[in-house]
């Protein structure tokens, strides 16, 4: 009777380019993938699924933005120790994926089955309406400068394009899991994790919605 976002390995991968190229985002976010997986409480699996008692059931959805970046250097006298270089991001390509899976008791209520299945549909709808939010954050990264040290500027490059290629992956995630995880907190304050049968399961979510799109207008997001 719960929710848990698992934020997958976040990779920055770096390409290289000594020429000044055309600044741009290229995009993609691939459809959510949805399992249901029963399993019996008598019989423990190895690894077993992730409850926490007394936990029942529980979705999990599990994020993962793959990036790689473009730049450019530019350099500015010897580099060894008496100048500087510059990394400069001109392109980012993102792709964005969701995998939700829904683990369910042997012989469990179907309360308990429907409860968890609102909570897929929180993730999906907030993660099927954030292209746009995911590219704002994506473009910020475009353009940006880095100073770079130490000898081998290369090197120094390849490793400054990898760390903002994980920075730019882990806070496109964050986008899509913070107002998730927040939707589905309200929603198991609603429903007291599928105990109270009303509000329904359907009408929880909505209300989830409801009380998230206040919060987020209170707050000024």
């Amino acid at each position: 009777m719960r929710y848990a976002t698992l934020v997958a390995v976040v990779l920055g991968f770096a390409a290289c380019s000594t020429v000044w190229a055309a600044e741009k985002l290229d995009f993609k976010r691939e459809q959510p993938t949805v399992e249901t997986r029963i399993f019996d409480p008598a019989k423990p699996l190895n690894p077993p699924p992730p409850l926490s008692p007394p936990e029942a059931a529980c979705c999990v959805s599990d994020y993962q933005c793959d990036v790689e970046t473009e730049y450019s250097i530019v350099q500015d006298g010897p580099i060894a120790g008496l100048g500087k270089a510059q990394l400069r991001i001109t392109a980012v390509h993102a792709k964005m994926t969701a995998a939700i899976v829904i683990w369910l008791p042997k012989g469990g209520k179907p309360e308990l089955k429907s409860h968890e299945e609102g909570h897929r549909v929180i993730v999906e709808r907030v993660y099927g309406k954030s292209d746009d939010a995911m590219r704002k954050v994506l473009n910020g990264f475009i353009g940006r400068t880095y100073d770079l040290r130490g000898g081998d500027v290369d090197a120094a490059a390849e490793k400054m394009a990898r760390q903002a290629g994980t920075e730019a992956s882990t806070a496109c995630i964050k986008v899509v899991g913070d107002e998730a995880g927040r939707v589905s907190s309200i929603y198991d304050e609603l429903t007291n994790h599928s105990i109270k049968k009303d509000p329904t399961a359907a009408k929880a979510v909505e209300l989830a919605f409801e009380q998230y799109r206040k919060e987020a207008d209170k707050s000024g997001k």
